[in-house]
């Protein structure tokens, strides 16, 4: 059963829609776009999303992570948590929890990061790209 982030996030006295939240929401959000979608990247940044949702603190930023062709959801995994450890997560936190789980054919990686001041909770949803085939008429 996953770890509910809201109530550890209310626990340290972070609110849904803060200024706070917010701040912390926006620089992951720049961050995750800016280093996910790089030349050694296996995801498609064309079929990648990221939603802000400053009222959902189980999931304030929402990531979803499609494959590149011929890439294994365990590529995307390992390339995600080595972004993570060397340049997203707070250098000091206060509190931090990595939850993986398999679904289907791919992953669902949630994480939760609290430093002195700030927070975000965050959700990887990483997939294979699956090809549509269109008849042709």
């Amino acid at each position: 059963m996953p770890i509910n982030y809201a109530a550890i996030l209310c626990e340290h006295g972070f609110v849904a829609e803060s200024d706070v939240l917010h701040d912390s929401i926006t620089g992951f959000d720049y961050e995750i776009g800016d280093l996910l979608y790089d030349d050694d990247s296996p995801f498609d940044a064309n079929m990648s999303d990221i939603q802000r949702q400053p009222h959902n603190l189980d999931a304030l930023l929402q990531c979803s992570l499609t494959l590149k062709p011929g890439e294994s959801v365990d590529a995307g995994v390992r390339f995600l948590v080595d972004k993570w450890q060397s340049w997203l997560r707070y250098e000091n936190p206060v509190y931090e929890n990595i939850e993986r789980q398999s679904c289907g054919d791919g992953a669902v990686l949630r994480i939760l990061a609290i430093s002195g001041h700030t927070a975000c909770s965050i959700v990887f949803g990483i997939k294979i790209q699956t090809e549509v085939l269109c008849e042709q008429v």
